[in-house]
């Protein structure tokens, strides 16, 4: 009976790790860019939700957590690679979930939304976008890559993407703020 059960308890093992073998997750962001075009002039706040899909062309079932990462790049939006970064926040619209970046990557928590695909299933994931712009902001493009990703439990990488975020503020904004 011992043996059996060992027998058993290994199988099983073996069976548990190829089930999830032929596993392939794909990230589809409907842009490569998320951008927002901010005028302080008119807006009140620099926000925009974005969708993401992620499908599962493997022959098996996928399950991870979303994952986002700046590979070692300052958290903030830059504007030319000079000056004070713009912060932001990214929550996923379905369970409020912050997955914002701020020590270089997401923290790993519990209501992380799982990623959970049957072969050949496709999820949709929305997102909210917000910058915190001062008063003061220049014209130009504040932009950071980060990189989405799909962990599993060990933490080992399911799927990736590199996505822009950006907020677009028009020369035509500031010369109005500053004519007032």
């Amino acid at each position: 009976p011992l043996m059996f059960a060992f027998t058993l308890a290994m199988f099983s093992g073996v069976f548990a790790a190829s089930a999830y073998a032929n596993c392939q997750l794909v990230v589809e962001p409907a842009q490569s860019e998320w951008l927002i075009h901010y005028n302080p002039i008119t807006e009140d706040e620099a926000s925009r939700s974005f969708d993401l899909a992620i499908t599962n062309t493997g022959e098996t079932p996928c399950m991870g957590r979303l994952q986002i990462n700046l590979r070692g790049e300052g958290f903030g939006l830059g504007h030319n690679g000079v000056g004070e970064r713009v912060p932001y926040v990214l929550i996923d619209e379905a369970n409020g979930a912050d997955l914002t970046p701020r020590t270089g990557q997401n923290a790993r928590r519990i209501n992380n939304r799982p990623v959970h695909l049957s072969a050949g299933e496709r999820g949709l994931y929305r997102f909210n976008f917000a910058a915190t712009t001062p008063d003061s902001l220049n014209e130009g493009l504040y932009s950071q890559e980060i990189f989405v990703a799909i962990e599993n439990d060990d933490g080992h990488t399911l799927a990736e993407r590199p996505l822009t975020l950006g907020v677009q503020v028009p020369a035509a904004a500031l010369m109005g703020l500053k004519g007032r």
